[in-house]
């Protein structure tokens, strides 16, 4: 999160009111730049003080007062014209005056925006269980921690599926080729009122993005059932490991 100081600093607008609550030396009030990030300590010194005076001590009735005891600081006094004063208290504001902060308009503005993945609406839509998307999520981008990758990185000494079928603990097989699971996916399909041949992993997906389509109940209920079978068959599957 401290990493992220200086992106968010980028969408803050400071509006100087009285001077009361703005560090002089310390707060981006100046043209977005803090005056001792733009001149440096030195500044500090040549102004005769001592660093922690806030805004107020160069405004003098309504108006901008530096001290002209070097180039620097006479330069800041010419550059301070076009930042208007009030006798309002001092307010900082999310992206522009006036503008109210809220976490969906700061993530919009801060994030690193990617297309939109073809899957999107199986995994996000209005009615989903957020924990049964977040786990559909993972297992999409096949982003869980799966025994094939633990045999890997040499933390477990066997991939075999928890389910006692003799296969490895993939994706792939844990999703769609152990018997133990796929009993259950025809289950849930069955309840959906779908009756078909149980796909492989990447297949299956992609037919149910063509099939759940829309907002019928149908397709509502069968991105549901996705989201729930793949959650619940990944919480047995932690059950049996750990």
């Amino acid at each position: 999160m401290l990493n992220l100081r200086d992106l968010a600093r980028t969408h803050l607008v400071y509006e100087c009111g009285r001077g009361e609550q703005f560090s002089l030396w310390y707060d981006p009030w100046f043209h977005g730049n803090s005056i001792h990030a733009w001149c440096g300590q030195r500044v500090i010194y040549n102004a005769r003080m001592n660093g922690t005076e806030k805004l107020k001590e160069v405004i003098i009735n309504g108006r901008w007062s530096w001290p002209r005891t070097s180039w620097q600081l006479i330069e800041i006094q010419q550059m301070v014209q076009d930042i208007p004063v009030s006798s309002q208290s001092d307010c900082i504001w999310w992206h522009k005056k006036g503008g109210a902060f809220s976490t969906k308009q700061a993530w919009q503005l801060i994030r690193r925006a990617l297309d939109v993945v073809p899957w999107c609406k199986l995994v996000w839509f209005s009615k989903r269980i957020p924990k049964h998307s977040f786990c559909l999520w993972l297992t999409i981008l096949r982003a869980h921690k799966t025994k094939n990758k633990l045999l890997n990185w040499g933390l477990i000494s066997s991939a075999r599926c928890v389910f006692h079928c003799g296969g490895s603990g993939s994706i792939d097989h844990l999703f769609s080729e152990c018997p133990y699971t796929r009993d259950i996916w025809k289950d849930a399909l069955r309840r959906c009122n779908i009756f078909k041949n149980i796909l492989p992993w990447v297949e299956q997906v992609q037919w149910l993005k063509a099939y759940a389509r829309g907002n019928n109940f149908p397709t509502v209920l069968m991105r549901l059932a996705l989201g729930a079978t793949v959650y619940h068959i990944w919480l047995e599957r932690n059950r049996r490991c750990f």
